[in-house]
């Protein structure tokens, strides 16, 4: 991680693990005076996990994308049907799922303690919810 071209923190990963499933343990066990409060990424450390864990850890999330649109057009959520959007320029393409975020609340607040307690990593949670 690089903060104004100074470097706070690294971590290795493997050749085969997903630079995403990182980016909140780099950005949370940094040990350095520099506290950022905003973390971008490139294409391959952004997954949607990643805005709802900074969000409610205090960070704010901002990946730059290579496309835009390709981007939206596969993975951009909001809270209505995307009809309801109108004609604005970007639009989310899909309805976020209300329904499994109420079934599944019961954990969520568990796993976000468990992050912000440096209980477990983002990479172990990551990995035992894609089994």
């Amino acid at each position: 991680m690089v903060a104004n071209h100074i470097p706070v923190n690294a971590r290795i990963i493997g050749i085969n693990d997903h630079e995403s499933h990182y980016v909140f343990d780099i950005l949370y066990n940094n040990s350095t005076d520099i506290q950022p409060d905003l973390h971008s990424t490139d294409t391959h450390g952004n997954n949607e996990v990643n805005f709802a864990i900074l969000h409610f850890l205090g960070y704010q999330f901002a990946p730059r994308y290579k496309d835009i649109y390709d981007t939206v057009r596969a993975s951009l959520y909001g809270f209505n049907h995307p009809s309801r959007y109108g004609d604005i320029l970007i639009k989310p393409m899909r309805k976020i799922n209300i329904n499994l975020m109420t079934e599944e609340w019961e954990n969520i607040p568990r796993i976000l303690l468990l992050l912000g307690l440096k209980t477990t990593t983002q990479s172990i949670i990551v990995g035992k919810l894609s089994v």
